[in-house]
């Protein structure tokens, strides 16, 4: 599987980023939508803004996702101070299994399983 960001809108302050995970495979693929982290935002020289992520799904209800071949998953979000920092990046990663939510790399303890290409705007 590949995990993207990219940024698709820019207006004043405010800017839209969007995470996609794609199965790049010719098999079908399950994986926790809870597991997937971001866009998430982190300003120079400042610690991360709180993650984003899906909440877990109700009792008797499934936070499994299962994706065909070359379809993606994936979400939006619209962070409203992004656009007048001086430089700010956007992560993601999908965890390998629930625990802390910051993998290696943009810090933390947990293992992730695929991270995305930061994007700095």
């Amino acid at each position: 599987m590949r995990l993207t960001i990219e940024v698709i809108a820019k207006d004043g302050p405010s800017v839209t980023a969007r995470v996609m995970l794609l199965n790049d495979s010719f098999e079908p693929v399950t994986f926790d939508r809870t597991l997937l982290v971001g866009p998430n935002l982190q300003f120079k020289g400042a610690g991360m803004i709180p993650v984003s992520t899906e909440s877990r799904a109700g009792k008797g209800e499934t936070s499994k996702v299962t994706l065909n071949p070359w379809c993606f998953y994936g979400r939006d979000r619209t962070f409203e101070a992004a656009g007048t920092a001086p430089e700010a990046t956007f992560h993601a990663y999908l965890l390998s299994e629930p625990g802390p939510m910051l993998p290696k790399g943009p810090g933390g303890d947990a293992e992730a399983s695929i991270l995305a290409e930061p994007v700095r705007v």
